[in-house]
């Protein structure tokens, strides 16, 4: 049987679950379409890309704990996601969401990276959080209260590839995992993830009140939320990791 571990939201010494800080559905389909294998790439200059079976699954929370996130936010943003109430529209510029619980949807991708900064593996090792904001967010998941849309706010960008970096068919891009990485700005941090076709960056500020550009935040509207497109060669930071990657790999 096995053994009682403390729990990182309820803090109480429980028996773990399994734990997904991106949800598992994602890694199924990505597994499903590799074989039951993908390729795991790291944007540094040192880590090896490897083959990987791994669903980035690991012991963080208690069933109850696990069972109350997933049930108030990772149920929800998938949905949305997978746009199953047809709320999602393509546009010239971007992705519309409306129709959508929005401040609800940003809680969705800010309990994904507090777990991300709890965690204990290494694919989420290339950012870290100081430790009053990884406590704010904790206090507000543990006692189930939606953050405020301008504590933490979070920006969304549907992905593409214009110049075939992933291949021929534009889906490919719902099938690329990229590891959080840090972003610096003048009065913020931003930590950027993506799955499901989508770049996540949420800001940390350096101190609890700092200026962005409310418009492009998503929960600031409480029902609709426009995701611009964004071409993956034409960030730096994403571009530069996938330079590395591809690097390394001519030397293996």
């Amino acid at each position: 049987m096995q053994a009682p571990q403390r729990c990182k939201l309820c803090n109480e010494l429980k028996v773990l679950d399994t734990s997904h800080s991106i949800p598992d559905s994602v890694f199924r389909k990505l597994l499903s379409r590799g074989s039951g294998h993908a390729v795991a790439m790291y944007g540094d200059k040192v880590t090896a890309h490897k083959n990987t079976q791994s669903s980035l699954a690991e012991k963080l929370l208690c069933r109850e704990c696990e069972s109350a996130l997933n049930e108030r936010y990772d149920q929800y943003g998938q949905s949305i996601l997978r746009n199953d109430n047809k709320n999602a529209a393509r546009h010239s510029g971007g992705v519309l969401f409306e129709s959508i619980e929005t401040n609800r949807f940003a809680n969705f991708f800010i309990s994904i990276l507090w777990r991300m900064q709890v965690s204990g593996l290494e694919e989420h090792n290339q950012f870290s959080m100081e430790a009053i904001h990884e406590y704010t967010i904790w206090k507000y998941l543990n006692r189930k209260i939606t953050i405020p849309a301008n504590l933490y706010p979070v920006a969304l960008s549907r992905l593409q590839d214009r110049e075939k970096i992933f291949g021929n068919n534009p889906e490919h891009i719902r099938l690329v995992i990229m590891s959080p990485f840090s972003k610096r700005y003048r009065d913020c941090t931003g930590i950027r993830f993506a799955f499901s076709g989508f770049l996540v960056e949420i800001f940390i500020p350096d101190i609890f009140r700092f200026t962005t550009n409310e418009h492009c935040m998503l929960g600031m509207c409480p029902s609709d939320y426009f995701a611009p497109y964004l071409d993956i060669a034409d960030d730096v930071q994403i571009i530069t990791g996938l330079a590395n990657a591809y690097e390394k790999a001519k030397m293996i």
